[in-house]
């Protein structure tokens, strides 16, 4: 196998990889926003193409990155693809906890109509899809859209620093389930994050400056405080989170 034709199995592994972690995320995404444990048990049925994808992916970045002849840009092609691999996974595994969690409630509960998680749901996967049309086009504006991503999934991790378990106020069990949704997709608009700022490694061999999402954060905003949390966690602005990011 000659040395261009790694590089180029190597990206067409990586785009069947982010579509399966793709289909994943969907699934969940309908899982919750359905109440239907049947796309929730979908998202399980990728779960064996994506090791094959990950192992293929590993091999051929070994083999790129230990060429004599290797380029500069096919070098750092390999060391995004690395990290963009690792996000995938951790997309993935993200996917499968929203799947689990909504049909351990769905035995018992039903979950009622959330628009902002609904949103909240379909701004972190257009996140996911805008990564997947930027490796494939080799696109940096998309990938730069998703950098925008950084106070999205900053805000979901300032928040859950902060244990519930520890707060005096009893939540309903259906909020303790949208903050547990919320959680997760924080998680995976960090990875949209994570593998927008490597595809801007690959093509433009340096990382991007972050800015604000303001939608994610109204939607993150609306969801924290109909959980009644306490009046310290529902007083970070946009200044704030800005200062906590930098």
């Amino acid at each position: 196998m000659s040395f261009p034709h790694h590089a180029t199995l190597l990206r067409v592994q990586l785009l069947s990889m982010s579509r399966l972690s793709q289909r994943a995320l969907d699934y969940a995404i309908k899982g919750y926003e359905q109440n239907s444990s049947d796309f929730c048990r979908h998202v399980r049925s990728v779960e064996h193409k994506l090791g094959e994808h990950h192992r293929q992916i590993n091999y051929l970045c070994h083999r790129i990155t230990a060429a004599n002849e290797t380029t500069p840009s096919d070098f750092r092609f390999a060391l995004a693809a690395l990290r963009v691999d690792s996000a995938l996974n951790r997309t993935y595994s993200a996917a499968a906890q929203m799947a689990q969690d909504t049909i351990l409630f769905l035995k018992s509960n039903t979950m009622a109509n959330c628009p902002p998680l609904d949103r909240f749901g379909r701004l972190v996967n257009s996140l996911v899809r805008l990564c997947t049309v930027a490796l494939f086009e080799k696109d940096v504006s998309h990938a730069e859209t998703v950098l925008l991503s950084q106070g999205v999934w900053r805000r979901c991790e300032l928040i859950f620093d902060h244990s519930y378990r520890d707060s005096e106020q009893q939540m309903a069990e259906q909020d303790v389930y949208a903050l547990t949704i919320t959680q997760s997709l924080g998680v995976i608009a960090k990875q949209a994050h994570e593998m927008a700022d490597a595809i801007l490694f690959w093509l433009k061999g340096k990382e991007s400056v972050h800015a604000l999402e303001a939608d994610g954060y109204e939607a993150l905003n609306f969801l924290f405080a109909r959980c009644n949390l306490n009046a310290d966690r529902k007083e970070w602005d946009l200044r704030t989170c800005n200062r906590a990011a930098s």
